[in-house]
Protein backbone atom coordinates (compact mmCIF):
# COMPACT_ATOMS: atom_id res chain seq x y z
CA UNK A 1 0.00 0.00 0.00
CA UNK A 2 2.67 2.52 1.02
CA UNK A 3 4.70 1.88 -2.11
CA UNK A 4 1.75 3.09 -4.16
CA UNK A 5 1.39 6.49 -2.46
CA UNK A 6 1.48 9.35 -5.01
CA UNK A 7 4.37 11.78 -4.97
CA UNK A 8 2.17 14.70 -3.90
CA UNK A 9 1.55 13.19 -0.42
CA UNK A 10 3.13 15.46 2.20
CA UNK A 11 1.56 14.32 5.47
CA UNK A 12 1.50 10.94 7.21
CA UNK A 13 -0.07 9.70 10.44
CA UNK A 14 0.55 6.16 11.62
CA UNK A 15 -0.53 3.98 14.53
CA UNK A 16 1.04 1.10 16.41
CA UNK A 17 -0.10 -1.45 13.81
CA UNK A 18 2.37 -0.01 11.28
CA UNK A 19 5.44 -0.10 13.49
CA UNK A 20 4.86 -3.12 15.71
CA UNK A 21 3.73 -6.72 15.35
CA UNK A 22 6.63 -7.54 13.05
CA UNK A 23 5.98 -4.69 10.59
CA UNK A 24 8.64 -2.29 11.85
CA UNK A 25 11.29 -3.50 9.39
CA UNK A 26 8.84 -3.18 6.49
CA UNK A 27 8.00 0.40 7.47
CA UNK A 28 11.61 1.47 7.97
CA UNK A 29 12.39 -0.13 4.60
CA UNK A 30 9.74 2.09 3.02
CA UNK A 31 11.21 5.18 4.74
CA UNK A 32 14.65 4.24 3.42
CA UNK A 33 13.12 4.03 -0.05
CA UNK A 34 11.78 7.58 0.36
CA UNK A 35 15.18 8.78 1.55
CA UNK A 36 16.96 7.24 -1.43
CA UNK A 37 14.40 8.70 -3.83
CA UNK A 38 14.84 12.14 -2.27
CA UNK A 39 18.62 11.96 -2.53
CA UNK A 40 18.55 10.77 -6.14
CA UNK A 41 15.78 13.04 -7.43
CA UNK A 42 13.26 10.28 -8.14
CA UNK A 43 9.48 10.86 -7.77
CA UNK A 44 8.29 9.90 -4.27
CA UNK A 45 6.34 11.50 -1.43
CA UNK A 46 8.24 14.35 0.27
CA UNK A 47 6.90 14.10 3.81
CA UNK A 48 6.59 17.46 5.56
CA UNK A 49 4.26 16.51 8.42
CA UNK A 50 4.50 13.33 10.47
CA UNK A 51 2.39 12.24 13.43
CA UNK A 52 2.14 9.10 15.51
CA UNK A 53 -1.45 8.39 16.46
CA UNK A 54 -2.04 9.46 20.06
CA UNK A 55 -5.23 7.41 20.30
CA UNK A 56 -3.25 4.20 19.91
CA UNK A 57 -1.59 2.60 22.90
CA UNK A 58 1.82 4.25 22.60
CA UNK A 59 2.31 3.97 18.83
CA UNK A 60 6.07 4.08 19.22
CA UNK A 61 8.36 3.47 22.14
CA UNK A 62 12.13 3.97 22.53
CA UNK A 63 12.99 1.09 20.18
CA UNK A 64 10.77 2.27 17.34
CA UNK A 65 11.83 5.90 17.83
CA UNK A 66 15.52 5.12 17.38
CA UNK A 67 14.79 3.43 14.05
CA UNK A 68 12.10 5.73 12.61
CA UNK A 69 13.07 9.27 13.64
CA UNK A 70 16.43 9.39 11.79
CA UNK A 71 14.61 8.50 8.57
CA UNK A 72 11.82 11.09 8.80
CA UNK A 73 13.54 14.15 10.33
CA UNK A 74 15.27 15.53 7.20
CA UNK A 75 13.11 18.30 5.66
CA UNK A 76 10.28 17.60 8.10
CA UNK A 77 8.25 20.71 8.99
CA UNK A 78 5.94 19.27 11.65
CA UNK A 79 6.57 16.39 14.05
CA UNK A 80 4.01 15.13 16.56
CA UNK A 81 5.02 12.58 19.18
CA UNK A 82 1.86 13.31 21.16
CA UNK A 83 0.89 10.48 23.49
CA UNK A 84 4.00 8.41 22.80
CA UNK A 85 6.63 7.83 25.47
CA UNK A 86 9.82 7.56 23.43
CA UNK A 87 12.11 7.71 26.47
CA UNK A 88 15.57 9.23 26.68
CA UNK A 89 16.57 7.12 23.66
CA UNK A 90 14.01 8.86 21.48
CA UNK A 91 15.07 12.32 22.62
CA UNK A 92 18.72 11.39 22.02
CA UNK A 93 17.83 10.70 18.37
CA UNK A 94 15.91 13.99 18.14
CA UNK A 95 18.81 15.86 19.73
CA UNK A 96 21.24 14.27 17.29
CA UNK A 97 19.02 15.30 14.41
CA UNK A 98 19.05 18.91 15.65
CA UNK A 99 22.85 18.94 15.97
CA UNK A 100 23.43 17.51 12.50
CA UNK A 101 21.06 19.96 10.80
CA UNK A 102 18.30 17.47 10.01
CA UNK A 103 15.72 19.67 11.76
CA UNK A 104 16.37 22.96 9.99
CA UNK A 105 12.91 22.86 8.38
CA UNK A 106 11.06 21.92 11.58
CA UNK A 107 8.44 24.55 12.49
CA UNK A 108 6.12 22.59 14.81
CA UNK A 109 7.18 20.18 17.56
CA UNK A 110 4.43 18.49 19.57
CA UNK A 111 5.69 16.67 22.66
CA UNK A 112 2.33 16.54 24.46
CA UNK A 113 2.02 13.69 26.94
CA UNK A 114 5.33 12.12 25.98
CA UNK A 115 6.42 11.66 29.59
CA UNK A 116 9.45 13.81 28.90
CA UNK A 117 11.59 14.08 32.03
CA UNK A 118 14.41 16.38 33.05
CA UNK A 119 16.84 14.14 31.18
CA UNK A 120 14.89 14.55 27.94
CA UNK A 121 14.80 18.33 28.27
CA UNK A 122 18.53 18.40 29.08
CA UNK A 123 19.20 16.43 25.89
CA UNK A 124 17.23 18.92 23.80
CA UNK A 125 18.84 21.89 25.57
CA UNK A 126 22.32 20.54 24.85
CA UNK A 127 21.39 20.15 21.17
CA UNK A 128 19.88 23.61 20.65
CA UNK A 129 22.86 25.20 22.38
CA UNK A 130 24.96 23.79 19.55
CA UNK A 131 22.46 24.49 16.78
CA UNK A 132 19.41 26.73 17.34
CA UNK A 133 16.03 25.24 16.47
CA UNK A 134 13.59 27.36 14.47
CA UNK A 135 10.33 25.86 15.75
CA UNK A 136 7.40 28.28 15.88
CA UNK A 137 5.08 25.95 17.82
CA UNK A 138 6.33 24.07 20.89
CA UNK A 139 3.87 21.92 22.82
CA UNK A 140 4.72 20.33 26.17
CA UNK A 141 1.13 19.98 27.39
CA UNK A 142 0.17 17.12 29.70
CA UNK A 143 3.72 16.65 30.95
CA UNK A 144 4.45 17.11 34.65
CA UNK A 145 6.77 20.12 34.86
CA UNK A 146 6.77 19.99 38.64
CA UNK A 147 7.69 16.38 39.51
CA UNK A 148 10.04 17.44 42.33
CA UNK A 149 7.04 18.09 44.59
CA UNK A 150 6.51 14.31 44.69
CA UNK A 151 10.05 13.17 45.33
CA UNK A 152 13.44 14.28 46.62
CA UNK A 153 15.57 16.27 44.19
CA UNK A 154 19.31 15.57 44.57
CA UNK A 155 21.41 18.55 45.56
CA UNK A 156 22.68 20.40 42.50
CA UNK A 157 20.05 18.92 40.21
CA UNK A 158 17.91 21.21 38.11
CA UNK A 159 14.13 21.06 37.96
CA UNK A 160 12.31 20.54 34.68
CA UNK A 161 11.13 24.14 34.67
CA UNK A 162 14.66 25.42 35.21
CA UNK A 163 15.82 23.44 32.17
CA UNK A 164 12.84 24.61 30.10
CA UNK A 165 13.54 28.23 31.02
CA UNK A 166 17.13 27.77 29.81
CA UNK A 167 15.74 26.45 26.52
CA UNK A 168 13.42 29.44 26.09
CA UNK A 169 16.15 31.83 25.01
CA UNK A 170 16.38 33.68 21.68
CA UNK A 171 19.78 32.19 20.94
CA UNK A 172 18.36 28.65 21.27
CA UNK A 173 14.70 28.94 20.19
CA UNK A 174 14.54 32.25 18.29
CA UNK A 175 11.21 31.76 16.50
CA UNK A 176 8.69 30.53 19.10
CA UNK A 177 5.23 32.02 18.45
CA UNK A 178 3.02 29.41 20.08
CA UNK A 179 3.92 27.93 23.49
CA UNK A 180 1.58 25.30 24.94
CA UNK A 181 1.96 24.34 28.59
CA UNK A 182 -1.58 23.18 29.33
CA UNK A 183 -2.13 20.75 32.22
CA UNK A 184 1.56 20.72 33.22
CA UNK A 185 0.79 20.89 36.97
CA UNK A 186 2.57 24.22 37.22
CA UNK A 187 2.56 25.87 40.61
CA UNK A 188 3.67 29.22 42.02
CA UNK A 189 7.38 28.56 41.61
CA UNK A 190 7.03 27.44 37.98
CA UNK A 191 5.04 30.55 37.09
CA UNK A 192 7.59 32.72 38.85
CA UNK A 193 10.46 31.21 36.86
CA UNK A 194 8.65 31.48 33.54
CA UNK A 195 7.64 35.03 34.40
CA UNK A 196 11.31 35.96 34.62
CA UNK A 197 11.89 34.52 31.14
CA UNK A 198 9.10 36.68 29.74
CA UNK A 199 10.24 39.73 31.69
CA UNK A 200 13.65 39.51 30.04
CA UNK A 201 12.01 39.52 26.60
CA UNK A 202 13.32 36.08 25.69
CA UNK A 203 10.20 35.26 23.64
CA UNK A 204 9.80 38.42 21.53
CA UNK A 205 7.76 36.71 18.79
CA UNK A 206 5.33 34.94 21.13
CA UNK A 207 1.73 35.23 19.92
CA UNK A 208 -0.04 32.46 21.84
CA UNK A 209 0.45 31.24 25.41
CA UNK A 210 -1.63 28.33 26.72
CA UNK A 211 -1.74 27.49 30.45
CA UNK A 212 -5.15 25.80 30.52
CA UNK A 213 -5.65 23.25 33.26
CA UNK A 214 -2.99 24.57 35.65
CA UNK A 215 -3.72 25.99 39.10
CA UNK A 216 -3.64 29.73 39.69
CA UNK A 217 -3.63 30.04 43.47
CA UNK A 218 -3.34 33.40 45.17
CA UNK A 219 -2.79 36.56 43.17
CA UNK A 220 -1.53 35.55 39.75
CA UNK A 221 -0.03 38.93 38.94
CA UNK A 222 2.11 39.00 42.05
CA UNK A 223 4.28 36.50 40.21
CA UNK A 224 3.23 36.51 36.56
CA UNK A 225 1.79 39.91 35.68
CA UNK A 226 4.85 40.63 33.59
CA UNK A 227 3.29 38.39 30.92
CA UNK A 228 0.97 41.27 30.04
CA UNK A 229 3.69 43.87 29.52
CA UNK A 230 4.01 44.85 25.89
CA UNK A 231 7.75 45.45 26.30
CA UNK A 232 8.16 41.79 27.21
CA UNK A 233 5.74 40.11 24.80
CA UNK A 234 4.92 42.72 22.14
CA UNK A 235 3.18 40.24 19.82
CA UNK A 236 1.04 38.33 22.36
CA UNK A 237 -2.51 37.90 21.01
CA UNK A 238 -3.87 34.73 22.64
CA UNK A 239 -3.71 33.90 26.34
CA UNK A 240 -5.41 30.87 27.90
CA UNK A 241 -5.65 30.93 31.70
CA UNK A 242 -8.63 28.62 32.21
CA UNK A 243 -7.91 26.50 35.31
CA UNK A 244 -8.68 22.83 35.75
CA UNK A 245 -11.36 23.84 38.25
CA UNK A 246 -12.88 27.28 38.70
CA UNK A 247 -12.03 27.32 42.41
CA UNK A 248 -8.38 26.76 41.45
CA UNK A 249 -8.18 30.26 40.01
CA UNK A 250 -6.96 33.22 42.03
CA UNK A 251 -7.21 35.52 39.02
CA UNK A 252 -9.34 38.58 39.69
CA UNK A 253 -9.32 42.35 39.70
CA UNK A 254 -5.58 42.74 39.05
CA UNK A 255 -5.98 40.86 35.79
CA UNK A 256 -8.69 43.24 34.58
CA UNK A 257 -6.58 46.24 35.58
CA UNK A 258 -3.68 44.85 33.55
CA UNK A 259 -5.92 44.44 30.49
CA UNK A 260 -6.72 48.16 30.57
CA UNK A 261 -3.21 49.54 30.95
CA UNK A 262 -1.21 51.05 28.11
CA UNK A 263 1.41 48.37 28.76
CA UNK A 264 -0.90 45.54 27.72
CA UNK A 265 0.08 43.77 24.47
CA UNK A 266 -2.43 43.50 21.59
CA UNK A 267 -4.48 40.67 23.08
CA UNK A 268 -7.32 39.41 20.90
CA UNK A 269 -8.40 36.15 22.55
CA UNK A 270 -8.24 35.74 26.33
CA UNK A 271 -9.72 32.72 28.11
CA UNK A 272 -9.97 33.11 31.86
CA UNK A 273 -11.90 32.26 35.02
CA UNK A 274 -12.42 35.30 37.24
CA UNK A 275 -13.50 35.77 40.83
CA UNK A 276 -13.37 38.34 43.63
CA UNK A 277 -14.53 41.23 41.43
CA UNK A 278 -16.20 44.38 42.73
CA UNK A 279 -19.49 45.72 41.38
CA UNK A 280 -17.88 48.13 38.92
CA UNK A 281 -15.68 45.47 37.36
CA UNK A 282 -18.58 43.03 37.16
CA UNK A 283 -20.74 45.66 35.47
CA UNK A 284 -17.97 46.49 32.97
CA UNK A 285 -17.64 42.79 32.15
CA UNK A 286 -21.38 42.58 31.55
CA UNK A 287 -21.16 45.61 29.25
CA UNK A 288 -18.35 43.92 27.27
CA UNK A 289 -15.77 46.55 28.19
CA UNK A 290 -13.03 43.94 27.86
CA UNK A 291 -13.28 42.86 24.19
CA UNK A 292 -10.15 40.70 24.38
CA UNK A 293 -11.93 38.26 26.72
CA UNK A 294 -13.57 35.71 24.42
CA UNK A 295 -14.13 32.87 26.92
CA UNK A 296 -15.12 33.67 30.51
CA UNK A 297 -15.92 31.65 33.61
CA UNK A 298 -17.18 33.96 36.33
CA UNK A 299 -17.47 33.17 40.05
CA UNK A 300 -19.94 35.61 41.60
CA UNK A 301 -21.78 33.42 44.08
CA UNK A 302 -19.85 34.90 47.03
CA UNK A 303 -20.88 38.44 46.13
CA UNK A 304 -24.57 38.87 45.23
CA UNK A 305 -24.13 42.60 44.49
CA UNK A 306 -21.45 41.85 41.88
CA UNK A 307 -23.70 39.23 40.33
CA UNK A 308 -26.53 41.74 40.07
CA UNK A 309 -24.20 44.33 38.55
CA UNK A 310 -23.01 41.85 35.89
CA UNK A 311 -26.54 40.98 34.73
CA UNK A 312 -28.01 44.46 35.12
Amino acid sequence: FLQGLPAFVEEMKIDSFVVKRGTLELFTGYLEHLRDARENGRPAPRLKKFAFDASSDNSIGPLEATKILPLILPRLESLSLKGNHVGAEGFEVLGRGIRTGQCVCLHALDLENTGIATEGLEILLSAIKEKPLGVEMLCLADNDLNPSRHRYLPKGSRTMMEVLCSMLHPTHLPSVRDLRLARCRMDEEEFRQLGRVLEKGHLPKLESLDFEGNSFHGNLFDRFGIALYIESVPCLKRLNLLPAYDWDSGIGSDFLKALRTDKCPPLEDVRVALGGLNEEQSRDLGLMQYPAIRTLRLRLYANPDSASAFFR
